[in-house]
């Protein structure tokens, strides 16, 4: 049997703790996750929440992956309206730090919740298909 986390890092907006504090924690229950035998954890992405502040699943990765040995890291959902595609891929092609971690394995998605999102900010309209954002495949492979 395998157990795993799903990370949201969040920080209550009515009574809010210093961010160094809240990434601190988040980190460290991955650190003692990884001492009781999960296997696994993730973490989302968040935007525009007052109460979310996962704008980077990549660098609470990394930050992470820095402070564990075996626990296999991943992202719960990228949101792609806010990436390029290529680059998010590179970004996790290189992410391997540990023996046991394949390149990090990243779950990507659009904006499913109805505050703003990435439209406006990225020129990427978050009702746009991800396989259009992607690319068709023919047009994604190199001669």
């Amino acid at each position: 049997m395998h157990f795993a986390l799903l990370n949201g890092v969040r920080n209550h907006p009515d009574r809010p703790d210093p961010l160094a504090e809240v990434y601190a924690d988040y980190i460290s229950d991955a650190v003692l996750a990884e001492e009781l035998g999960f296997t696994n954890t993730w973490y989302g992405e968040h935007h525009f929440r007052p109460c979310q502040w996962t704008g980077s699943p990549m660098l609470v990765a990394t930050a992470v992956a820095a402070r564990t040995e075996r626990i296999r890291i991943g992202t719960s959902v990228a949101l792609l309206p806010f990436h390029d595609p290529r680059r998010l891929a590179e970004d996790a092609a290189t992410f391997t730090t540990k023996p046991v971690q394949d390149p990090l394995p990243v779950l990507v998605g659009r904006n499913g919740a109805p505050e703003p999102s990435a439209g406006g900010r990225t020129g990427v309209p978050p009702d746009r298909p991800v396989q259009r954002r992607l690319g068709r495949r023919s047009e994604r492979r190199r001669p």
